[in-house]
């Protein structure tokens, strides 16, 4: 049995990746602080506790496996805010400690988990994935910088990886939480409390949205596919602003959701969508949750 490590494996989207890989019939073992206890319901999953910058650590995780899938982030957009240092230290340089790791032991493939909401920067079209990668944040260059570093490793060390660029994932941790972040929890968790809700500008802001279980979905397909590699869009296709979510989390919860305006900082993306062709084109076009069905199931099953 071919043998997967997520690295990340008991975040938001990595603990539903370690699930989709053991129905799939892979060896998962899953790499975390774990913090709080295994999210992952999948039965049979190694559990690595470990710290992301711990050379050790990393290197003991990694070797005799065959995919590593990096979906580990310790900072978010909102967080690098104040400059970039944080992100490299956080980020950065323990990726590339963990890809020479990965190379040392001979390990098959990587996935990194990418973010297409802000590598990209603010674009007025769908962006595809042979666009010119323009981030304005911290959070976004040091996406993109990882992302270059995979296409080094793989022209200096012939090693295979995969760059995920997921738009904004939404929707329930596999134990049926909350994440504790992204605008769609904000607005559900205020509509529970009957709290106000800070709004950044004036609700123009567009962002692709997808349902975790449909990006779950996606990845599994491109995991499945040995062959394929290089970058790839993961998202609906379809724009959203931000006025619009607000609207539809008001019409599912009957919440009022009273808005606070604040201004929008200036590294922060105006427009961004994803030109999803090329993963219909390798592995077909997939069924999408509509974003009104997906946030009144998020809201119902979060409620039960």
């Amino acid at each position: 049995m071919a043998r997967a490590l997520v690295v990340g494996g008991n975040g938001f989207i990595g603990a539903h990746i370690v699930d989709q890989l053991a129905r799939d019939g892979w060896e998962v073992e899953a790499f975390d602080r774990f913090s709080s206890g295994p999210r992952y319901t999948a039965e049979g999953v190694r559990q690595v506790v470990g710290t992301f910058s711990s050379g050790d650590e990393m290197r003991q995780a990694i070797t005799g496996q065959d995919l590593v899938v990096h979906c580990l982030s310790a900072t978010t957009p909102s967080k690098t805010l104040g400059g970039p240092q944080a992100d490299i230290e956080a980020n950065l340089l323990p990726t590339l400690h963990m890809l020479g790791q990965c190379v040392a032991t001979s390990v098959g493939r990587v996935i990194f988990v990418s973010s297409g909401g802000t590598v990209y920067g603010s674009v007025d079209r769908a962006a595809h994935e042979d666009d010119a990668l323009l981030p304005i944040s911290p959070y976004g260059i040091g996406k993109a910088a990882i992302e270059r570093y995979l296409a080094y490793y793989g022209i200096e060390h012939d090693m295979s990886s995969v760059v995920l660029r997921v738009a904004n994932p939404y929707g329930l941790r596999t134990d049926r939480s909350l994440p504790g972040f992204g605008l769609v929890s904000a607005l559900l968790r205020a509509a529970q409390s009957g709290g106000t809700i800070t709004q950044l500008g004036d609700g123009s802001m567009v962002r692709d949205y997808i349902h975790i279980d449909d990006l779950t979905h996606m990845v599994g397909a491109i995991v499945a596919d040995p062959m394929f590699s290089g970058a790839v869009n993961l998202g609906s296709g379809s724009g959203t602003s931000v006025a619009t979510i607000i609207d539809t989390v008001r019409s599912v919860t009957g919440a009022e959701l009273p808005v606070e305006s604040r201004p929008v900082p200036p590294s922060f993306v105006e427009h961004i969508v994803l030109d999803t062709a090329r993963f219909a084109e390798r592995f077909g076009t997939p069924r999408l949750t509509t974003l009104e069905a997906g946030i009144a199931q998020t809201w119902e099953e979060w409620r039960q």
